[in-house]
């Protein structure tokens, strides 16, 4: 997927990409320091996800939203506008369809909320994700990462639970998995748990420091512990 930073400020620019590339792998960046770089940049490259700012040294940046929105292809794309000014907020969803609106000084939490919520949204044009596949002892098991609602460690062992089926992996670790799927499907919750963020239904306490989770379409269900817990709730 295709990210633009548009930001004349560089220290701006930077901050967002480092928060990007810590959280979010399959994003390639593109930076703006202008509209009008943007603008060509745009043209170039079709973006799937925009961060502008207001703001900007040569024009608006409600300006140049005004000229991607009567751009092919952009006329729905989902930009997060970043601004001192919360004036502008209004204007900005009404106006301008923006996806969310990000408050400067924003933090690292706030930038991965938003870009977790777009993902999940139905406005995120997601491509059929690379199959992964999994030693099974002598042989290989190729999955759709999308398509595991979590991974359970049993022993030496770790379990992954789908709709129809369940498969156990001999002599594997949640760390290997976790570096196996994708991060912005897979979050940890437990030290024993790695879970699918899309396809939750329901976070149930169980107790002050432990809370179970519930899928949609699957009876089994995962744990929160709460060591995993607030990293668990920004995605």
């Amino acid at each position: 997927m295709n990210v633009l930073i548009v930001d004349d400020q560089k220290s701006c620019r930077n901050y967002l990409k480092l928060v990007i590339e810590s959280h979010f792998e399959e994003f390639q960046i593109f930076e703006a320091h202008s509209g009008n770089v943007a603008l060509k940049i745009s043209e170039l490259h079709q973006m799937d996800l925009i961060f502008l700012d207001i703001q900007l040294q040569e024009s608006s940046g409600l300006k140049v939203a005004e000229h991607l929105r009567a751009q092919k292809g952009y006329e729905f794309i989902p930009i997060i506008f970043t601004s001192g000014h919360i004036e502008f907020m209004i204007k900005a969803f009404k106006e301008y369809k923006c996806f969310d609106f990000l408050e400067k000084p924003f933090g690292e939490d706030e930038v991965v909320s938003s870009i977790s919520s777009f993902l999940r949204s139905p406005m995120c044009k997601k491509t059929e994700r690379e199959k992964v596949e999994f030693k099974m002892g002598k042989s290989y098991l190729k999955l759709n990462p999308s398509e595991i609602y979590f991974v359970e460690v049993r022993g030496r062992n770790c379990k992954l639970y789908m709709k129809e089926d369940a498969y156990e992996l001999p002599y594997t670790t949640l760390k290997e998995l976790k570096e196996k799927l994708p991060s912005d499907l897979f979050v940890q919750s437990h030290k024993a748990f790695l879970v699918n963020v899309e396809e939750i239904q329901a976070i149930n306490e169980i107790s002050s420091i432990s809370w179970e989770v519930a899928f949609k379409e699957i009876e089994q269900k995962a744990l929160l512990g709460k060591r995993y817990k607030d990293a668990f709730l920004i995605k």
